[in-house]
């Protein structure tokens, strides 16, 4: 015999609006990621490590695929290669290990743990939101 809570119903329906709101507010998300992204296009600084950060969010294309990728923002560039990927559930900046990381490794001889705090910064400061950590993938 199976159990099945008397309150089924009740947390069924708690279950879909927390959904429906973490959906509205992912949405919300995107729509100011895209915002920030923009303000940053031509962008000019002095810092070479942070030119290069703006450099690479140049001409990007912002891709959200929720059924393929849900509450899932990635970025890829002209040549429709992935560079970077925001993963909104577990909050965690991801980017390309040989597009992204190995260019800041090889130019500014970063170590891995300096590139991630770097990032998480700069994503913070143009797009006014500060992840969890930032990653690399391939």
């Amino acid at each position: 015999m199976t159990f099945i809570p008397k309150n089924i119903d009740t947390r069924a329906t708690e279950l879909i609006k927390i959904q429906a709101k973490q959906l509205v507010d992912f949405n919300k998300f995107v729509v100011e990621f895209q915002y920030n992204l923009q303000k940053i296009q031509g962008l000019k600084v002095t810092d070479p490590k942070e030119q290069l950060f703006i450099d690479l969010m140049q001409a990007v294309v912002v891709k959200v695929e929720p059924d393929k990728y849900p509450f899932t923002i990635t970025l890829f560039n002209y040549k429709d290669q992935y560079i970077f990927e925001y993963d909104w559930k577990t909050d965690i900046f991801w980017s390309h290990y040989d597009k992204i990381w190995i260019l800041f490794e090889t130019k500014f001889t970063m170590i891995y743990q300096d590139w991630q705090l770097f990032i998480l910064n700069q994503v913070e400061k143009y797009f006014k939101h500060k992840p969890l950590t930032a990653e690399t993938a391939s």
